[in-house]
C-alpha cells in the first residue's frame, strides 16, 4: 500500500485489500484513516486525514454524507461518486472496533475498455469482483458479443458465418470450462446451450429450456446489472451468482454473466449469457471465513497472550489477554517494530532488569522473565516466524504464557515442605534421643517413667500433626465431595462438642449463651463441624494459660440479605497482635512459638478449610495480653429445600 494507506485502526491494509482492494477507512469524524491500494489508484484526492466528503458524493440512499446516515443505513447498498472523475463506486460499510467505519466497495464500469482507460488491472481487482472476471474474459467475451451483434444484424446474408462464429466461441468458453447459452426472447427455448450443462444440471442440453433451468435456481446474489435504462446506449447486462439443486439433489453454485442481443432496430430478441461453475470458489470462501471466526474466537479467549508481525516486523494483531499482560491498548502499539518490544517491556520490568531481546530468541527455544507494571507478573515468551504456503517468510507470532501461579504455588509447595519437615523433625528428634537413652543405661523407676512419657507426648504429636496434614489433604482434594449435608439444630452441635472436650487438669467450663426462642438450623457435616469448633474451643483452653472465663456465644445475624447464625468463642488470654491474627491461618503457624503450649499449628487452618466448605465464613478479634475472640459464621437453613440447592452448589 502507498504512504496514505497506513495500519492505524489495527486491521492492516495487505488483509483488507486480499478481498477488498477498493476500501476506505473512516473514523466518527468522517476523517479518512486508510485507504485501499486500487481505490487510491483511481481517487488519488482520497489521503489520511482527509474529509470523505470532499472526494465522494453520496447518490443512494438519498441524505447527506454524514455517520448518522452511514450508521441508519450500513446494512444497505451504498452508491458513492467521485468528484473528480465521477467514477461511481457501489457498496456498503462495515462498522469495525474503536469507532472505526469501512467502506467495502467496487467501482463499476460497462466494459472491460472502460476499466483498462481509468488505469485499472486486474491486479487491482480481488478474485470475486465481476470487474476482475469481465477483464479476465472481457476481451474474448467482447468480440464474441460485438460478432453475435453484427451478426443478428446481418442474420440473412451471414448466417453461415454466425454459425462459424458461434463453434469457435463455444469451444472458447468448453476450454474455459464454463457452458455458453443463446435464449429467444418471448419463447421458452434455448437458441443454443453447451452441452456442459448435464454436467451442471444433470440434464442434456436437448431438453434443457430456460424455465427448467430456473426451477433449478435456489438462491440468487444479484452481483451488478447495467443499461436497464431505457435511454441508455448500452446493452443490458446482468452478473449473478446462482445456487442450485441438480437433477440428482445435489447443490453448486454458478456464476452467470448474460448481455442483451437485439436487432438492428434495438429490439431485444435474447440474450446471450456464460454459466461457470464456481462452487469451489465459493466452499473456499466459507472455509475461509469460517476459520478466520474460529481463529479470531479462539485468540480472543485464549488466557495466553499473542501478538502477531508481519514481514516487515510491524505489529499487526495482539489479542485481549496481551493486552491484559502488559496494560497497553493495541491503538498504543500499531506500528511498533519487534525489536522496540525491547524497550517496552524494560519499561514494565524493575530497573536494571536485563533480558534476552525479542530477535534473539532462537525458533525453538523460550525464556522466563518477571514484570511489575500494571501488576507482578512471571511470564514465558517464545517468538516463532511464520510461513506462507511457498514457504516464503511473512512475519513472526510472539506467544506469551502467565506462569506467575505457577511459580508462586512451586514456591508454596516447597515453604510448606520445609516447614513441615521441620516440625516433624522436632519431635522425631526428641523421640529418638529419649529412645537412645533408654537404649543406652539404666534408670530407675521414676526416670524411666518420665522418659517414656515424654516419648509418648512427642509421638501423640507427631500423630496429631501427620493426621491434621491427612486431614487438609483430603479436605482439599475432595473439596467436600465427601462431607454428608444434614440438617442440625447449631445448639446441639455445640452441647455435643462442649460435652466431649476436657482439657486434663483444667477444671474450667465453657460458659455457652444460646440464640433465644428456636434454635438455628444449619446444614452441616456433623461431624467435621464438630471438628472445627472443638479445634477453637481447644485453642481458647490452650491459650488462656492463666486461666479466666472461655464463652460460646450463638447469635443470629443478617448480611447482604442472606439469614446467617455466629457462633463465637472469647477467651482471657495471651491474645495476638495484629500480624500475629494475619498468620493465624497458615499451617504450622503458632502464637506462642517457644514450645510451651502444645500444638501442631494445624488446627486453625483445618478450621477455615471446613467452614469454607461448609459456605462459610470466619473473623478473628484479638489484642496482645487481652484475648481472643474467634467468629464462626454459617449460613442458617430457612427452608427446608436449602439442603438439595446446597448439594447442588456443591
Amino acid at each position: 500500500m502507498r504512504e496514505t494507506a497506513t495500519n492505524e485502526i489495527g486491521i492492516p491494509g495487505s488483509a483488507i485489500d486480499e478481498v477488498f482492494p477498493f476500501h476506505v477507512a473512516i473514523d466518527e469524524q468522517l476523517q479518512v484513516v486508510q485507504v485501499g491500494t486500487s481505490m487510491a489508484r483511481i481517487a488519488p484526492e482520497l489521503a489520511v486525514g482527509t474529509a470523505l466528503a470532499t472526494s465522494l458524493v453520496l447518490r443512494r440512499p438519498h441524505g447527506q454524507l454524514t455517520i448518522q446516515t452511514i450508521s441508519d443505513a450500513y446494512d444497505q447498498p451504498f452508491l458513492l461518486e467521485l468528484r473528480d472523475s465521477g467514477v461511481r463506486l457501489r457498496g456498503q460499510f462495515l462498522r469495525v472496533p474503536d469507532g472505526i467505519w469501512f467502506y467495502l466497495g467496487s467501482p463499476w464500469f460497462d466494459s472491460a475498455a472502460e476499466i483498462e482507460a481509468a488505469g485499472l488491472s486486474l491486479a487491482d481487482y480481488p478474485a470475486h469482483d465481476p470487474m476482475a472476471e469481465l477483464l479476465m474474459i472481457g476481451q474474448t467475451q467482447q468480440i464474441a458479443l460485438n460478432d453475435l451483434h453484427e451478426v443478428n444484424e446481418r442474420l440473412g446474408q451471414q448466417r453461415e458465418a454466425v454459425r462459424r462464429t458461434e463453434r469457435i466461441y463455444r469451444d472458447a468458453i468448453a476450454a474455459a470450462d464454463a457452458v455458453a447459452y443463446h435464449a429467444n426472447t418471448g419463447s421458452d427455448r434455448f437458441e443454443f446451450i453447451d452441452a456442459g450443462i448435464s454436467r451442471l444440471t444433470g440434464h442434456n442440453a436437448d431438453e434443457m429450456t430456460p424455465s427448467l433451468l430456473q426451477s433449478f435456481i435456489v438462491e440468487t446474489r444479484e452481483i451488478g446489472h447495467r443499461g436497464d435504462d431505457a435511454a441508455s446506449d448500452h446493452p443490458a447486462t446482468r452478473r449473478s451468482d446462482h445456487r442450485i439443486r441438480a437433477k440428482d439433489g445435489s447443490e453448486r453454485w454458478l456464476s452467470e454473466a448474460s448481455i442483451e442481443v437485439a436487432d438492428k432496430d434495438g429490439r431485444a430478441t435474447g440474450v446471450v449469457g456464460i454459466l461457470e461453475d464456481i462452487t469451489e470458489r465459493k466452499d473456499k470462501e466459507a472455509e475461509r471465513e469460517r476459520l478466520s471466526v474460529e481463529l479470531d474466537t479462539i485468540l480472543r479467549l485464549s488466557p495466553q497472550g499473542f501478538a502477531a508481525f508481519d514481514a516487515r516486523g510491524l505489529l499487526s494483531y495482539c489479542n485481549p489477554s496481551f493486552e491484559e499482560m502488559t496494560g497497553i491498548q493495541r491503538t498504543r502499539l500499531k506500528g511498533v517494530q519487534l525489536n522496540e518490544f525491547d524497550d517496552i517491556f524494560s519499561a514494565l520490568s524493575d530497573e536494571g532488569s536485563v533480558f534476552t531481546s525479542f530477535v534473539d530468541l532462537a525458533e525453538d527455544d523460550s525464556d522466563e522473565i518477571t514484570i511489575m507494571r500494571p501488576r507482578r507478573r512471571t511470564l514465558t515468551r517464545s517468538l516463532r516466524p511464520m510461513h506462507s504456503a511457498t514457504d516464503e517468510h511473512s512475519g513472526w507470532v510472539l506467544f506469551m504464557r502467565d506462569v506467575t501461579r505457577e511459580r508462586e504455588i512451586d514456591r508454596m509447595k516447597s515453604e510448606f515442605l520445609s516447614i513441615a519437615a521441620h516440625e516433624l523433625r522436632t519431635p522425631m528428634t526428641s523421640v529418638r534421643g529419649f529412645a537412645e537413652l533408654l537404649l543406652s543405661d539404666e534408670y530407675d523407676q521414676a526416670m524411666t517413667r518420665e522418659i517414656a512419657e515424654t516419648i509418648h507426648r512427642q509421638s501423640t504429636l507427631l500423630v496429631h500433626i501427620v493426621n491434621g496434614l491427612l486431614d487438609i489433604a483430603r479436605i482439599e482434594a475432595g473439596q467436600g465431595e465427601d462431607f454428608v449435608y444434614e440438617r442440625h439444630s447449631l445448639h446441639d452441635l455445640v452441647q455435643q462438642t462442649v460435652d466431649s472436650l476436657h482439657i486434663p487438669g483444667d477444671s474450667r467450663n465453657v460458659k455457652v449463651s444460646l440464640t433465644p426462642g428456636e434454635a438455628p438450623i444449619i446444614l452441616a457435616d456433623a461431624n467435621k463441624m464438630i471438628q472445627a469448633m472443638t479445634n477453637v474451643l481447644s485453642n481458647a483452653y490452650k491459650y488462656s494459660p492463666n486461666g479466666g472465663e472461655i464463652a460460646l456465644t450463638i447469635m443470629r445475624r443478617a448480611r447482604n440479605g442472606r439469614a446467617e447464625v455466629a457462633i463465637q468463642v472469647s477467651d482471657a488470654g495471651i491474645g495476638m497482635d495484629e500480624t500475629e491474627v494475619s498468620r493465624l491461618f497458615e499451617r504450622f503457624y503458632r502464637a506462642d512459638p517457644s514450645g510451651a503450649i502444645p500444638g501442631t499449628g494445624l488446627g486453625m487452618s483445618l478450621v477455615r478449610e471446613i467452614v469454607e466448605l461448609h459456605d462459610g465464613a470466619m473473623e478473628v478479634d484479638s489484642k496482645r495480653g487481652l484475648g481472643t475472640t474467634v467468629t464462626v459464621i454459617l449460613p442458617e437453613a430457612t427452608q427446608p429445600d436449602n439442603l438439595a440447592n446446597a448439594g447442588a452448589a456443591r
